[in-house]
């Protein structure tokens, strides 16, 4: 198991292909800024479940990566962000979609 600490992001882990991260924000602002993350980085194909405390985002990078982002809600202000992209993951661009995130809170 390998813990690697965000320099630019507090509390952003990359572990076992996933960036792994809570966001001091509730999950419907946290949704809203990673649905315009997806749309600045241009992923196609992109597939929205929502439930009441959980919402997945399934999409395509330019190049036919697949891109896996979970948030889950912690509690009322904070929410779970959990990053894949491509099977085995790609931390270097798994933190590039986290900062966009992070550019629309």
């Amino acid at each position: 198991m390998i813990l690697a600490a965000d320099p630019v992001t507090s509390g952003a882990a990359f572990e076992a292909g996933e960036l792994r991260s809570t966001q001091e924000a509730p999950l419907s602002r946290v949704d809203s800024a990673c649905e315009q993350a997806i749309e600045r980085l241009g992923y196609e194909d992109v597939e929205i479940e929502r439930e009441t405390d959980r919402i997945r985002y399934r999409a395509r990078s330019v190049g036919g990566e697949p891109v896996d982002i979970r948030l889950v809600a912690n509690d009322s202000e904070h929410t779970d962000v959990r990053i894949r992209i491509g099977i085995l993951g790609d931390e270097t661009t798994s933190r590039l979609v986290l900062e966009e995130i992070h550019q629309s809170l």
